[in-house]
């Protein structure tokens, strides 16, 4: 059999002993490869590139963790979304006062840089919500009652 010594930036992953690797990392990656009678074989060093996804929620609520891209692989805009009062979340804009959404959740980022996403807020209106008097079907009596039972369905 063979066994497997991988490296990243030349310290040893002293956990992977397999003969494949998953890299979620950036880095420069190689594998010694050591045959049963003893006979050793380096490859190249492999120069992965990583980017980062930076989320900023834009006055909202709540903490989404950056993600990292590898170079050349497609990376998954993240489907947590932060809250706001009184505000409808509408994706993840390029600029701190964009209006126009640029990547929603679940969506593919492709280019090999880092970034910053800014939260997009829509702030909720009467007009986003169909209401009168006799509403119960939200449980409420007057339209502010009805205003928050809509953002905690959007939110």
């Amino acid at each position: 059999g063979y066994t497997y010594t991988w490296y990243k930036d030349g310290n040893v992953l002293s956990e992977e002993k397999n003969s494949t690797l998953n890299i979620i990392f950036g880095g420069t990656y190689k594998v010694k490869v050591t045959t049963g009678a003893g006979v050793e074989k380096e490859s190249e060093e492999i120069k992965i590139a990583s980017y980062t996804i930076t989320y900023d929620v834009n006055g909202g609520v709540g903490t989404i963790p950056n993600g990292i891209k590898l170079e050349d692989l497609t990376f998954t805009i993240t489907s947590s979304t932060p809250t706001k009062t009184g505000y409808l979340f509408k994706g993840w804009g390029l600029t701190s006062t964009d209006t126009s959404v640029a990547y929603g959740s679940g969506e593919a980022y492709t280019k090999n840089e880092s970034i910053t996403l800014y939260a997009i807020w829509e702030k909720i209106t009467a007009s986003m919500v169909s209401y009168d008097d006799t509403n119960t079907n939200m449980g409420c009596t007057d339209l502010q009652c009805a205003l928050d039972k809509l953002y905690d369905i959007y939110k």
